[in-house]
């Protein structure tokens, strides 16, 4: 989304996110499961332009097995069992604000 990408791309020429992105790639070249893909790292900003944000989730655990973690905390693209974490979540939820339904899926694109 190019707001996110105006707002952030000075970040990406610190010698810290070089570390970063060459740690990853190294460790993806050596056969070493990272996730998300790499393609997918950043996929949550281009789910909602920065003038349009509201609310921000930091996960502390990422998800560990294939075809869960994809760019978005304590999302999993459709398709996929949402994971005990976000089942957690919708339960707090729908205890938390009343008319809330868990979705039957866990992709959280649209929030």
């Amino acid at each position: 989304e190019p707001s996110w990408r105006s707002a952030l791309s000075p970040l990406f020429t610190k010698p810290y996110m070089r570390a970063i992105e060459a740690t990853l790639t190294t460790e993806k070249n050596k056969g070493t499961k990272v996730f998300p893909p790499l393609p997918m790292v950043f996929s949550a900003f281009n789910e909602c332009p920065l003038s349009g944000l509201k609310v921000v989730l930091i996960g502390q655990d990422p998800y560990h097995d294939d075809n869960q973690a994809h760019g978005m905390c304590f999302s999993v693209l459709p398709g996929i069992k949402p994971p005990p974490s976000l089942v957690n979540m919708y339960k707090e939820l729908s205890e938390d604000i009343p008319g809330f339904v868990a979705p039957p899926h866990g992709y959280l694109g649209a929030w």
